[in-house]
């Protein structure tokens, strides 16, 4: 993306899914996390309750608008299955965006999976899984599988162990959603051997240099994996037809791997087709900085465009899955600006947006933007209620 690193969208991103905490604050159940283990455990190096939440509160969102460029709402998939769960710090918050799906979660750290049990109080099958498949479920249980930051950590033996588990737990035809570490990170993280060695295998998997990087409560095979794509592209592909490949999105540092499972209809690709795309920006203002409700119709303020393009219409608002008329101002905006300074046309990214009310039922409408067909995943939620 051009003037933007990564690593300041990660954390532009992350004060933005704060701001929407903040908002959702008295209208939408939040759980404490008050275990500091578990809370380094499954948010790292942000480890604070604010992370857990905010971070959790991003990657749902981002999912749910990957799935929508996929094709598949997340309103279409009725049992989901959260590989590598944690604390719950995902499925919390589909408990919200999925509607009535089935929700389960599977982890390998017993003691986030109680806490999950313990703590979380919505309808959610918790299950502690071992270091090897199987997972405790049927075959072709799930419609949905995601695993955000599980396959970033395995080496390639237990990586492809796990990719043939999924496969049998996926339905045909279901979506699988799972995250890697690619060049981005590989070449701020290895040294020049271990970059040359990855760039010629594909693959690499890196021990830490002492056993005190292990995260507690997870096992020391627990380390750091690379891929690139054309490794993903050979491997990956003999199980799993690929959909999408969204750099730098929701998940951080890390690449988003988006596949589907073939039904017995549908033939092997000889050569796999991904679709790889770039993300616009976005978010929203403080709720009531659009004025008061007029009728059944609240005025909503915030800002998108398109890194690449300072043509406005390339931008479209999505409420709730469905597009949305926006209306540009001719007003700059300073902070916009000041947040991208490497983009001359961020400070004229200022828009209004009409939503209708009463809010979905969950009390609050999820709000994402694409440039062309390629979604956000920093979306912002407004509340209405």
């Amino acid at each position: 993306m051009r003037g933007l690193m990564p690593a300041k969208r990660s954390e532009f991103q992350l004060a933005l899914a704060r701001d929407c905490l903040r908002m959702l604050q008295g209208h939408v159940e939040i759980p404490r996390v008050n275990d500091q283990r578990l809370l380094d455990h499954v948010v790292g190096a942000d480890g604070s309750e604010e992370g857990f939440l905010s971070g959790g509160f991003l990657t749902a969102v981002g999912l749910m608008s990957m799935l929508q460029l996929a094709g598949r709402p997340i309103s279409s998939f009725r049992r989901i299955l959260d590989f590598g769960c944690g604390s719950g710090r995902v499925t919390h918050w589909l408990r919200h965006l999925a509607g009535d799906a089935e929700l389960t979660g599977t982890d390998i750290n017993p003691e986030a999976i109680a806490w999950c049990r313990e703590n979380l109080d919505f309808e959610a099958n918790f299950i502690c899984n071992g270091p090897r498949p199987p997972l405790p479920l049927a075959a072709e249980s799930a419609d949905l599988i995601y695993g955000i930051s599980v396959l970033t950590h395995l080496d390639e033996d237990l990586q492809f162990q796990w990719l043939r588990e999924l496969h049998r737990v996926a339905a045909p035809g279901a979506v699988v959603v799972l995250t890697v570490h690619t060049d981005y990170r590989a070449v701020r993280t290895l040294s020049q051997s271990a970059f040359a060695k990855y760039r010629r295998r594909g693959f690499f998997y890196q021990r830490a240099a002492s056993d005190d990087k292990t995260v507690a409560g997870l096992p020391d095979f627990y380390q750091v994996a690379f891929h690139t794509r054309n490794y993903i592209a050979g491997k990956w592909t003999r199980l799993f037809e690929p959909l999408l490949s969204v750099a730098h999105g929701p998940f951080w540092s890390q690449q988003a791997i988006v596949l589907r499972k073939r039904d017995r209809t549908t033939p092997r690709l000889l050569k796999p087709r991904w679709k790889h795309v770039k993300l616009p920006l976005g978010g929203m203002d403080t709720p009531g900085f659009g004025g008061p409700p007029q009728g059944d119709i609240q005025h909503v303020a915030g800002w998108a465009f398109d890194p690449d393009s300072d043509e406005r219409r390339n931008v479209t608002a999505w409420v709730n899955g469905k597009p949305a008329e926006m209306r540009y101002i001719e007003v700059e905006r300073d902070d916009v600006k000041a947040a991208f300074p490497d983009i001359p046309h961020a400070g004229n990214a200022g828009f209004m947006l009409n939503v209708e009310l009463p809010a979905n039922d969950h009390g609050f409408h999820v709000i994402w933007f694409t440039a062309g067909d390629s979604p956000v995943p920093v979306s912002a939620t407004y509340v209405t209620g």
